[in-house]
């Protein structure tokens, strides 16, 4: 995608300070409305964040879909640049630590959820042991990791893994051989609309998170292994400014009928 006039003159301090055109390819495995399919005119919000500050800069973003784990590992040894959908939780477990821009392309809201017809609400811990709860292999799950493990080998806790893990537990939700989803909140949404079944689930509540766990980025590859991948960084934080300051961040949430986190409504 091109920038517009407005906003190709406001990152032109960005593209100046460019050696020259470069590929980044960034990966992750299907999270809309973050990341979707990379053929369709919606390919996610975070990726045409990233299409419109890296065209500004002179750069040409690829986005490819891969499962999560494959991704990081790809990232993680510079194979690829840049991994979609990391907060702060997923980076402390990660061995090789990869490169956060100081900007947030988004916030997150992670919650439990269950069939239209369920009265389970979550309360705690301890509500989860009668229920059997699908999580995606390779996702951070800070605030319950201790219930995870010490159910891990049991039917209380089970993964779906691959591209459409997602999909895949709205199904098993959705056939009874689970009772609960924990996901966050735009994704599964999205998802179930997408697919169709946006009445057959509810919210059932979640746990409170601190705010900077709620920040997610376009997190990038090592500088030992990709150099260049620090300046992405940067480029990427200060291309946030510029997209919120012209209108264009706005303009990009609201194809997928979003608006921008950190506005402050206006007091009457």
């Amino acid at each position: 995608m091109y920038a517009k006039p407005l906003l190709a003159a406001g990152l032109l301090t960005i593209a100046m300070g460019t050696a020259q055109a470069e590929t980044i390819i960034l990966v992750a495995d299907t999270w809309c409305p973050y990341n979707c399919d990379p053929d369709s005119q919606y390919p996610g919000f975070m990726v045409e964040i990233a299409q419109r500050v890296f065209s500004a800069a002179g750069h040409q973003v690829v986005y490819q879909v891969e499962p999560w784990n494959r991704a990081v590992l790809s990232v993680q040894s510079g194979r690829f640049q840049g991994l979609i959908g990391v907060t702060p939780n997923i980076l402390q477990r990660l061995e090789q630590p990869l490169q956060l821009p100081e900007q947030e392309q988004a916030r997150i809201r992670a919650a439990y959820f269950t069939l239209a017809a369920s009265t389970w609400r979550y309360n705690g811990t301890q509500s989860l042991y009668a229920e059997r709860l699908g999580l995606i292999a390779g996702y951070g799950y800070a605030p319950i990791r201790d219930y995870i493990e010490a159910n891990k080998d049991t039917p209380r806790v089970q993964y779906a893994h691959g591209e459409d893990a997602l999909q895949t537990n709205l199904q098993k939700l959705l056939r009874g051989r689970i009772s609960l989803v924990r996901s966050d909140e735009l994704a599964f949404s999205y998802t179930a609309q997408q697919m169709g079944l946006a009445a057959s689930f509810r919210d059932a509540g979640g746990e409170p998170i601190e705010e900077a766990n709620s920040l997610l980025y376009i997190a990038f590859a090592p500088a030992q292994v990709c150099p260049q991948c620090t300046e992405y960084a940067q480029t990427l934080s200060r291309g946030m400014s510029q997209l919120r300051q012209s209108g264009e961040l706005e303009k990009i949430l609201t194809r997928y009928g979003l608006h921008d986190w950190q506005q402050v409504p206006v007091a009457d």
